[in-house]
């Protein structure tokens, strides 16, 4: 005879008997309790199989006394009546069996368990059929919990981290303090949001415009790119009110006593840390000053980024963003991506035409193509701000500074142009290259032969210079024409002034091109972009001079001393 204790136990396992088909998802255990509450209810019961052994085998007793002859149940629940029911939800059954505890079945010894009637008759005394959509075992979530789970599950599907669910309800919850309608019709896709919201902005668009290039045969090929009007982005850069509302953003350049003033801005102890504490801006504010003669102005020089970008895989169809920002703005300001506006992108036109046919024609003339056609596409990009820098025009804005707005005279001169060294050597038309040039530096005319001498007295080359070399050979080649004042060198000459000018570009490691900043103001600056493309630290200095300084100290050592 069994014991209550067993029979009980038997009773447990068969109530626990029906599973539902889970995959178990063993990589977190917040994954699991997601897939739990989406409907993937899982019951064990193969637990303590072995040691109940007898006690299934009392269970299959206990069913044919209970007048189920025909309708037996295998471990799992699945059969009925000879059919197979694994998928037929509505149909499934629990056996719920409860047990009488009988003091003196407890205290019979476990030997005398050898009869299976008598287990079978102390096992069967009741059972109950027990549909599955009773509420026994029904699990009523509410909205809210729906709501979390269904969060949940979409985060989790998404990859996303597990702090997400907690910073979409707390957006929730803030939102339901300010009266969120979730009937709204604005509540849809992100897609119908974004359209929507682009209505509360007077964000100005990009526009398509085209530019001629060289093509393989040195013929004038029209290209399309994409600028914005520089007029609109600055103004658009001024009214932004979370920067210029800001004091902190001015920490270091301008003082909050008397903003408006110009030559007060700057430190005070003489020590050069931003744009406004050098030589360049103190001049060019003089220089304004006289322009705007006697007017309330604000110089706000423009601060230039121009590198190339990828914008695939597998870098193919790359982009040359040009983008500006004010030199007003401290470097912690300049640090974000608000304080900054596009000029417009420069394709990458040698991937279009192709190395191959950029130098079908050989000689000089295509030597420099790549290099003018940069150029070409630049000029494109800077005429709306050579027009609109307010040296020649007058412009007025509404400057706001902290809680003080005034309307003022606005001047953009060029303050720098940043970018890496194959950047700012192609904005300057110097040679890409420091290995066998005679020219190493964009700035200055230093040779080859004096990059080991740190007392080289070296001279400044001004971009204007450059330009009437450049101007030069443009028109001995014939890529430009000649102007009315003009010399027209006679047939038997032009080739000696074609070798004299080639000559002295390649002394000078100059491209045959016209500068797309031949127009540009740059205030008080005087050599023009020569002088106005700072250094790149990290490339001239951490994997530059850093690295040649570790090779030339290691060199002298051998293996195990280097280690």
């Amino acid at each position: 005879m069994l014991s209550s204790e067993s029979c009980m136990l038997a009773s447990q396992e068969s109530l626990m008997s029906k599973t539902m088909r889970y995959e178990h998802d063993n990589t977190s255990q917040s994954k699991n309790a997601i897939n739990v509450a989406k409907g993937h209810i899982t019951r064990s019961v193969s637990h303590k199989i072995n040691m109940h052994s007898m006690c299934d085998q009392s269970l299959l007793n206990t069913a044919s006394v209970a007048s189920l002859s025909h309708n037996t149940m295998n471990v799992d629940g699945h059969i009925r009546d000879g059919k197979n029911y694994d998928n037929d939800d509505s149909s499934n059954y629990y056996v719920d069996s409860v047990v009488d505890e009988d003091d003196t079945k407890c205290n019979k010894e476990q030997s005398k368990l050898s009869s299976v009637d008598e287990s079978s008759n102390a096992c069967n005394t009741a059972i109950q059929i027990v549909p599955i959509d009773s509420d026994i075992f029904q699990r009523n979530f509410t909205p809210e919990e729906h709501f979390m789970i269904n969060l949940c599950h979409v985060c989790d599907e998404a990859n996303a981290p597990l702090d997400l669910v907690d910073k979409i309800v707390g957006v929730v919850r803030d939102a339901q303090c300010n009266g969120l309608n979730m009937q709204s019709n604005i509540i849809r896709s992100c897609e119908y949001f974004l359209k929507h919201l682009n209505d509360h902005f007077n964000t100005p668009l990009p526009e398509t415009v085209h530019a001629n290039i060289e093509d393989k045969d040195g013929n004038e090929h029209v290209f399309s790119m994409i600028w914005h009007n520089f007029l609109l982005q600055a103004m658009d850069l001024i009214h932004d009110h979370e920067i210029w509302g800001n004091v902190n953003n001015f920490t270091g350049t301008v003082p909050m006593d008397d903003p408006y003033n110009c030559f007060s801005h700057g430190r005070k102890d003489n020590k050069v840390d931003e744009v406004v504490d050098g030589f360049w801006y103190k001049q060019t504010v003089q220089e304004c000053a006289q322009i705007a003669n006697g007017e309330r102005f604000v110089v706000l020089g423009l601060i230039c980024y121009c590198d190339k970008t990828g914008t695939d895989v597998y870098q193919r169809n790359s982009l040359e963003p040009f983008s500006f920002t004010f030199c007003l703005f401290n470097r912690e300001c300049r640090y974000k991506t608000s304080a900054w506006r596009t000029l417009g992108y420069i394709p990458d036109y040698d991937n279009i035409l192709t190395t191959a046919n950029s130098t079908s024609k050989g000689g000089f003339i295509a030597k420099s193509r790549s290099c003018r056609n940069f150029h070409s596409l630049l000029e494109v990009l800077f005429n709306p701000l050579i027009d609109s820098q307010g040296q020649k025009s007058p412009i007025y804005a509404n400057v706001r500074f902290g809680d003080k707005v005034a309307l003022c005279r606005v001047f953009f001169p060029v303050a720098y142009v940043m970018g890496d060294g194959l950047s700012s050597d192609k904005m300057c038309g110097r040679f890409l290259g420091y290995s066998n040039v005679s020219r190493i530096s964009r700035v200055c005319n230093a040779s080859y032969r004096d990059a080991d001498n740190p007392e080289c007295d070296c001279q400044r080359i001004s971009m204007y210079y450059l330009q009437r070399k450049s101007n030069k050979a443009l028109k001995l080649f014939g890529l430009k024409e000649f102007c009315a004042n003009d010399t027209i060198p006679h047939c038997n000459t032009i080739k000696k002034l074609q070798r004299n000018v080639k000559e002295e570009l390649s002394r000078m490691s100059h491209h045959m091109h016209n500068s797309a900043f031949r127009k540009v103001w740059f205030g008080r600056n005087l050599n023009g972009i020569t002088s106005a493309t700072p250094t790149d630290l990290m490339h001239a200095f951490c994997h530059g001079v850093l690295v040649y300084v570790i090779k030339i100290i290691l060199a002298p050592l051998n293996n195990h001393e280097q280690s």
